[in-house]
């Protein structure tokens, strides 16, 4: 089966959560004064701020019901 190209007029789709933890990771970047060589130790950070929101705002709602 030939392998299907992706059109360069269109970019890939990322899931929400993975737009939310890039964006995340890029705030700690700038925060950090753009200083180079910490990209997967802003991602994991931004990913466990991120997962650990959700699963406040998760627990939060199922107490009230």
């Amino acid at each position: 089966m030939p392998l299907r190209r992706r059109s360069d007029s269109q970019p890939p789709r990322r899931d929400p959560l993975t737009e939310a933890i890039a964006r995340r990771a890029y705030e700690l970047f700038l925060e950090r004064g753009g200083e180079d060589g910490h990209e997967v130790d802003d991602w994991l950070q931004a990913e466990r701020e991120l997962l650990e929101a959700a699963r406040t705002r998760s627990h939060t709602t199922r107490s009230e019901d």
